[in-house]
């Protein structure tokens, strides 16, 4: 989805930088989303996530489904998404972080990209039930979050706020790439947020496009 057009559309007026979007995962075979470390927080401060049981810890589940994988001539394709769950694992044990929870849900969300990635690859890969009803859970979850829309008392704001949330909702609607590409064509119609409207107003715009990302990129994965 293309976002980022609709994104300085709407914050162009905006002195302060605005607040990144959650991580789009890098492409494994097949242009997938894999997430970036979520919640790492600084070394010695934070609860790491060393003491996670290896039979608990999806990136280190999903490592070895490559590990394991069948693919012949193709497993060279599964190569990018072991790197990111290496380089999720690694990074959250030497430094920690504040946030369990979010580090089971980026493990998740790859070994969901990785199943995606392996069928369009001619792979086939092996996880039990329970781990991915597990990962099912969780990735509704992450996709399934959405901003609520509250007037913030600015007309104006308001106004395009209301547009905003309608493009979200009709992105979360969307089931494939082909919906999702005439979703992109609702950008133009959204006018640029008033060069004074108010941080508050400006975050929910940002949350609002943050969902939206979130749903076209589960629409890519169906």
């Amino acid at each position: 989805m293309k976002l980022l057009p609709l994104v300085v559309l709407v914050l162009a007026a905006c002195n302060e930088k605005p607040r990144q979007a959650p991580a789009a995962p890098p492409a494994t075979g097949s242009g997938s989303a894999v997430v970036a470390p979520a919640g790492s927080g600084s070394a010695g401060s934070a609860a790491s996530v060393a003491n996670v049981a290896a039979a608990d810890d999806l990136c280190r589940i999903g490592m070895d489904a490559i590990d394991h994988a069948s693919c012949g001539s193709a497993a060279g394709q599964l190569g990018a998404a072991r790197k990111s769950l290496e380089t999720i694992t690694a990074t959250v044990q030497s430094t920690g972080t504040t946030d369990p929870h979010a580090y089971e849900v980026s493990c998740a969300r790859l070994v969901d990209a990785l199943e995606h990635d392996a069928k369009k690859a001619g792979c086939t890969i092996t996880l039990d039930a329970g781990v991915q009803a597990r990962v099912g859970k969780l990735v509704d979850e992450y996709y399934g979050q959405r901003t609520p829309v509250t007037p913030t008392g600015d007309a104006a704001a308001d106004a395009v706020i209301t547009k905003v949330a309608a493009m979200r909702d009709a992105a979360c609607a969307c089931k494939d790439q082909a919906c999702i590409d005439k979703v992109d064509e609702q950008l133009v119609t959204i006018p640029a947020m008033p060069a004074n409207a108010s941080a508050a107003a400006r975050d929910l715009a940002t949350k609002l496009l943050d969902d939206a990302s979130r749903c076209a990129q589960r629409a890519k994965l169906k």
